[in-house]
């Protein structure tokens, strides 16, 4: 379809989605918010940051099956809507976002209420080393991660999650054996003085540029990828 952008038709498709899918919905958030009761047990800033963690790769696990089943299920129905590609795109991201912020509405309301009943501090309010700013780089790289996987999850009927962590993992090993040879062929020892591109201000100069952008960076590089996304499903749309 070729017509403007419609809320009225994501609204629909929320709603068959809403149709289908709530049972699995309410059964997988009833078992999120049984297991978060934990908390009145335990509020150990630990405990709180290892539930916080579970239940948002729960989530992003719990997505990106929703979209592996509504891109690739045998008898599509999600590409034959009367609907645009954008706004197909739109909605999926959209459940997405309604997951999470359910998600946060169960955590925090719990985490909340065991604070009041125990006046443990909460993780996030009390300077916890785990929530500094300097953590930007790796809040930035989860993000890029998670939007990789999501990405891979609309390129690839069969095995997509396994196909996607096995290609962080290679990435990140030739990244690792890059800088490996590169320090072996500097010569490089903790013994001896820095020497050639180690003793050089060149790769202090790079190391200080990735520092001060690798938010921006990441940031461009997942936008990219969820723009490979649409295109992904745009393809799958004309097939």
């Amino acid at each position: 379809m070729k017509n403007n952008f419609s809320f009225k038709r994501m609204g629909l498709m929320l709603k068959a989605d809403w149709i289908e899918y709530k049972t699995a919905v309410l059964i997988f958030f009833a078992s999120v918010f049984a297991i978060h009761l934990f908390l009145f047990l335990n509020m150990n800033e630990g405990f709180q940051i290892f539930l916080f963690t579970v239940g948002i790769i729960s989530i992003l696990l719990c997505f990106y099956i929703f979209t592996g089943s509504k891109v690739h299920r045998i008898k599509n129905r999600f590409l034959t809507l009367p609907a645009s590609n954008i706004e197909k795109y739109v909605e999926i991201l959209f459940v997405g976002f309604l997951l999470f912020c359910a998600y946060l509405l169960i955590y925090t309301g719990i985490l909340g209420a065991s604070h009041l009943i125990s006046g443990e501090p909460v993780w996030f309010l009390s300077g916890s080393k785990a929530w500094e700013s300097k953590n930007v780089f790796g809040m930035g790289l989860v993000v890029f991660i998670c939007t990789f996987l999501f990405m891979c999850f609309i390129m690839f009927r069969k095995f997509p999650l396994q196909i996607g962590v096995l290609f962080l993992i290679a990435y990140s090993s030739v990244i690792s054996y890059t800088v490996y040879l590169i320090l072996k062929f500097e010569n490089f020892n903790l013994n001896i003085p820095f020497s050639g591109f180690i003793r050089s201000n060149a790769l202090l100069n790079t190391v200080g540029f990735l520092s001060t952008y690798n938010a921006w960076g990441m940031a461009v590089a997942s936008a990219v990828l969820l723009y490979v996304s649409y295109l992904k499903l745009k393809e799958k749309q004309i097939r």
